[in-house]
């Protein structure tokens, strides 16, 4: 497999942090209330470099810290800490990283670590069979979901934590498989119960649901992608269904095709993802598609859309839909998006320009990276 351009961004087998910093997410599921400013999807958090540790200390510093290069000249900075049950990062506050431990070293639970030490702090729950949590979203609580495929609807909930690992409060729904979405006081999440919830985010008590079970064009499982400028967007079977934040009433509804929204970001347009396709929308009305690539808006900044499917990456024209460049790559990559552009990683680290050229890269221990 070629690199070069044709690689991708995330973490492997390990949490790892950077002796450069961090690239961080809003906590809405891919929505941006100040309009397009490049943040990723669903919160991810990538890191602006990584780099390869010793395996014999999974949890101490780098023994070099100072930066090394290529034979290519390209910068490859090495790790601060490595964290060794593997998993994913998914929000940094006040020096602590919230994540999911990997379940097969780890608990496959919410962890919080010490973001310069990478020290655990403390872990929340556990998971077993085919139960799964959410990633985690911090917005002064820690905010997480909880779904099982094995027992299936009513089996799951939603969970405050305070920022020490204390349990706030725990409120049942159905399974919940997207992260709920923190706006304005309130926590609005959908479950396979066929519902949408509004919840108080510091009591956990109910201000509205918005079922779907009577509506013939409705799934069984509608999910929460983004909050902004006073509606919430809902990821349907195939369709986006806006709705208003205080009551619950429906304002609009999008059919865009190529299956079920994955992903959504609000700016001047509301951008959506499905596995197919990117579309952009305005009141509701279609504005363009392209079937460039589908998966996962990244970011939207600079009047581009970032976005992946795991195997293409594209970066598209915000305003007419049309490829500026993009990549592809024979193995899955994970992408992030930082303010300098785009970071990618197969099994290696690379870090590309907004014109997508290699700004640095870095490779690893030779494991897949699975998140960016």
């Amino acid at each position: 497999m070629k690199l070069g351009r044709r690689s991708f961004l995330a973490a492997s087998g390990a949490l790892v942090a950077g002796a450069a910093g961090c690239v961080t997410g809003d906590h809405d599921n891919g929505a941006s209330d100040s309009g397009d400013d490049g943040s990723t999807d669903g919160g991810p958090v990538g890191n602006d470099s990584s780099g390869d540790d010793s395996d014999e200390n999974p949890n101490g510093n780098a023994n070099d810290a100072d930066d090394d290069q290529n034979q290519e000249g390209v910068r490859t900075p090495d790790p601060e800490w490595r964290y060794g049950t593997g998993g994913s990062i998914a929000a940094v506050s006040n020096g602590v990283l919230y994540g999911r431990e990997g379940f097969a070293n780890g608990s496959g639970g919410v962890v919080a670590l010490d973001a310069a030490t990478g020290e655990r702090l403390w872990g929340y729950g556990e998971t077993g069979g085919y139960s799964s949590f959410t990633t985690p979203v911090v917005d002064g609580d820690v905010y997480v979901g909880y779904g099982d495929d094995a027992i299936g609807s009513g089996s799951g909930y939603v969970a405050a934590i305070a920022d020490d690992g204390t349990e706030q409060w725990v409120t049942e729904t159905g399974s919940v498989y997207e992260p709920p979405v923190p706006h304005c006081d309130a926590l609005y999440l959908g479950s396979d119960d066929g519902a949408v919830y509004c919840f108080d985010a510091s009591t956990g008590e109910a201000i509205w649901q918005h079922d779907f079970e009577s509506r013939p064009e409705g799934p069984s499982n509608p999910s929460v992608a983004a909050v902004a400028d006073g509606l919430v967007y809902v990821s349907l079977h195939d369709g986006l269904l806006a709705i208003d934040a205080n009551d619950g009433t429906e304002r609009w509804i999008a059919w865009p095709g190529g299956g079920r929204i994955r992903s959504v970001h609000v700016g001047e347009r509301v951008y959506a993802a499905t596995r197919s396709l990117v579309a952009a929308f305005e009141d509701g009305e279609l504005q363009w598609t392209s079937d460039r690539t589908g998966g996962s808006i990244l970011a939207v900044r600079d009047g581009a859309v970032y976005v992946s499917d795991g195997f293409q990456f594209a970066v598209l024209d915000a305003a007419t839909g049309q490829e500026r460049w993009g990549l592809g790559t024979d193995d899955r990559h994970a992408v992030g998006v930082g303010d300098a552009g785009p970071y990618v990683g197969v099994r290696e680290v690379q870090a590309l320009d907004s014109a997508g050229e290699t700004r640095w890269q870095r490779s690893l221990d030779g494991s897949p990276i699975e998140f960016l």
